[in-house]
């Protein structure tokens, strides 16, 4: 048995049966008080403390470091935005607690409110950015494609996947970026200082207090909208790739049904399935509050068009942006259930093929099985996003739009 270091952070034990795995977990559970210590959830390892366990298991278990120690990098490795973040918040925070208090109409609170929402996606999208399961997942997928591009089946799902992944990026990308310029130009043109980020520019710098205000405000706004595109657009990117992964794996069962493609492709599809859970389950804790924006600006694009019967540019995008990031991860959702379902059958069809011994028919019935249950992007509040959630969604969106209209 042996253990690296694939990580400072993240040992990978290694070994057969009876070479004691079992006891060295044991024992590291068993010592984990003196040799971890939790903070800001990240795991300090003190390698110092290894030195009593290092003693009684070296005969069992040949440790190799195959990276730097944490030592060496006491800042980590992340991106350290944290600081500027973390300005913006109290800067945004501060602004809207004071428009919220002399705000006696609701058009005068809408834009403090857009803010607020628009903040807290953009904070929840750079947490996301930031965790070490998120970039895992990524290149998970990314090694899974790198296998699969060069099968016979290439040219059947890479055409579709980088036709959905150009399209649903330029849209996204392109609303997301509409969206902060023409808020950004709302500001300047109209004038309103209402949301600028003032402190701590004015009183402190001057003169020059209020123009570096609207600058930064100018810098924010884009930046929080493109923050929340970037995430929603990978999730996309993402979902689209493992679709056309699930549909390469059933193209290649169909046209090599060989005991070597079989234990191949059975191979494959254990790590697709992981991975493809992996992503799902963890977007679902992410993916409502990335979406909280999305959902505000179009509620209240949709009472301001209701009320003022106008439309601005800036009330279009935010009217239309629901529909680009809700309707769009909806028709990935199902495209991937559905990718599943068609590995199922083309794993049946393999089983019961003419030549498939018995230890291959095993493979394909677990294939079979586990693709019975199709994965599928879940956002809470909203269930499993499909074309029938989303088709009912719509479906109460305009009952209650019709609502309003009759009481107005």
């Amino acid at each position: 048995m042996d253990l690296r270091f694939q990580h400072p952070c993240t040992a990978l034990v290694v070994g057969g049966t009876g070479t004691g795995k079992t006891y060295f977990m044991k024992r590291l559970i068993e010592n984990r008080d003196e040799m971890f210590n939790t903070k800001f959830e990240e795991i300090i390892f003190y390698y110092s403390e290894w030195q009593s366990l290092y003693d009684e298991l070296k005969d069992k278990v040949d440790f190799r470091q195959e990276l730097p120690m944490l030592d060496d990098h006491p800042a980590g490795q992340g991106p350290k935005l944290i600081p500027l973040w973390l300005f913006l918040r109290l800067c945004i925070g501060l602004a809207v607690c004071k428009v919220l208090q002399e705000s006696d109409s609701y058009r005068a609170a809408e834009k403090p409110l857009l803010a607020l929402t628009s903040c807290y996606s953009a904070n929840v999208a750079l947490t996301v950015i930031r965790q070490m399961r998120y970039w895992n997942i990524l290149r998970e997928i990314k090694c899974l494609a790198e296998v699969l591009e060069d099968d016979l089946a290439e040219e059947v799902w890479v055409a579709r996947t980088r036709r959905n992944i150009i399209l649903f990026s330029s849209i996204n990308l392109t609303f997301g970026i509409s969206l902060g310029v023409s808020i950004t130009l709302r500001f300047i043109i109209s004038g309103d200082n209402t949301l600028l980020l003032l402190w701590p520019f004015v009183p402190y710098t001057g003169s020059w207090g209020l123009t570096i205000a609207q600058l930064v405000t100018g810098v924010c706004c884009p930046l929080l909208s493109i923050t929340i595109s970037i995430v929603v657009t990978a999730l996309g990117c993402t979902t689209s790739t493992v679709t056309g992964l699930h549909h390469a794996l059933a193209q290649c069962l169909i046209a090599t049904a060989t005991p070597e493609a079989v234990r191949n492709g059975a191979k494959l599809h254990q790590r697709l399935r992981r991975v493809t859970l992996d992503l799902t389950e963890f977007f679902a804790g992410n993916l409502a509050h990335v979406m909280a924006s999305s959902f505000s600006h179009s509620s209240l694009a949709i009472v301001q068009v209701i009320a003022s019967q106008e439309m601005t540019s800036t009330t279009f995008f935010q009217l239309f942006r629901v529909l680009v990031v809700f309707l769009w991860l909806s028709f990935l959702s199902q495209e991937l259930s559905d990718s599943s379902l068609r590995l199922q059958r083309s794993a049946y069809l393999a089983a019961t093929g003419s030549g498939t011994a018995l230890a291959e028919a095993r493979a394909l019935n677990l294939v079979m099985l586990a693709a019975s249950r199709p994965p599928a992007l879940t956002c809470k509040g909203l269930g499993t996003l499909s074309l029938s959630s989303a088709g009912h969604v719509l479906r109460q969106l305009y009952s209650v739009i019709n609502v309003l209209k009759k009481q107005n």
